[in-house]
């Protein structure tokens, strides 16, 4: 009769341990969620940084193929204001990719961040499932503790 007691008690405080676990499986699903979501932005503003990139290399040859010309490119009509406006384009193309850096950086650091809640909810849901089957167990004890029942 006192182990059962004890057996009780025992499933009793796992249950209290469990109450507040219950939600803790939506969680882990809405971090995932997040994490899915901000790697699928962070790869876009990646492709988007490499491709600035590869426009910015090929401002820089115009603006170098227009500033210094070659046989008959000298006779280009208002060549030093195209110059002007590629420089313009490339500047601009430049504070693009700056702001794109800062965006991948501070998404970045989102994204380890919410890992890191991931792994948290990881081992919560782990630990609710380790309560849950030790809960079951001390249940399957106390049954087979009690006496069988007259027919």
């Amino acid at each position: 009769m006192e182990r059962t007691a004890a057996l009780v008690n025992e499933y009793n405080s796992l249950e209290q341990q469990l109450a507040p676990l219950q939600g803790c499986e939506n969680q882990m699903d809405s971090v995932e969620i997040q994490i899915s979501q901000t790697a699928s932005g962070l790869r876009k503003q990646q492709d988007l940084l490499s491709k600035a990139q590869q426009d910015d290399q090929y401002l820089q040859k115009r603006i170098h193929r227009n500033e210094n010309p070659r046989f008959l490119h000298y006779f280009v009509c208002n060549r030093a204001a195209k110059v002007e406006r590629l420089k313009g384009e490339l500047q601009f193309l430049v504070n693009a990719e700056q702001d794109l850096l800062n965006n991948i950086t501070a998404e970045s650091a989102n994204l380890t961040n919410l890992q890191q809640q991931q792994q948290n909810a990881h081992e919560v849901v782990d630990r609710k499932h380790q309560l849950e089957v030790r809960s079951r167990f001390l249940f399957d004890q106390i049954v087979y503790a009690q006496p069988p029942t007259q027919a």
